[in-house]
């Protein structure tokens, strides 16, 4: 059995400089492929704004604000993982446009436990005819925090 292994560097990053050397350290280190979040930080903040019971905090907005990584700047960081030899993924957040928008960039979807059952987005993924990984961060069995990642379109 091949195992994937894809570091997360969503929102750990401030500057390209950073960017780049995570994906040349990723490499280095072995890694398949890196992933990276594509979302509108307004979309976000008013989503938590109404949510009641969010435990988002102003600095998490900020830190959501600073990493917002619109398609241009996504396409250029694919374009540096290819000449580093390592997978550029992104998981799209809250519409299936995004779905369809990063769909020319990646070789397989990632959609997030939130967006989970968002049927819009999930068949928009589906409907690539390419892997999609859905994420999940409770199931009966599992302690809280442990989490899985269930493949669709096999």
């Amino acid at each position: 059995m091949r195992f994937l292994v894809c570091l997360e560097l969503g929102c750990n990053f401030k500057t390209r400089t950073d960017v780049e050397r995570m994906i040349r350290d990723a490499a280095r280190l072995g890694a398949d492929c890196v992933k990276f979040q594509y979302f509108s930080a307004e979309e976000i903040e008013l989503a938590e704004r109404r949510n009641p019971r969010t435990r988002y905090t102003e600095e998490i907005f900020d830190v959501i604000r600073c990493t917002e990584l619109g398609l241009g700047e996504l396409s250029s960081i694919k374009s540096f993982c290819d000449r580093t030899g390592v997978e550029f993924m992104a998981t799209p957040f809250m519409t299936a446009e995004r779905v369809r928008q990063i769909d020319p960039l990646v070789k397989r979807h990632k959609i997030r436990e939130k967006d989970s059952k968002n049927e819009e987005m999930v068949t928009a993924a589906l409907d690539t005819g390419k892997p999609v990984y859905l994420s999940t961060t409770r199931r009966p069995g599992l302690d809280e925090g442990e989490g899985e990642h269930f493949r669709l379109g096999w």
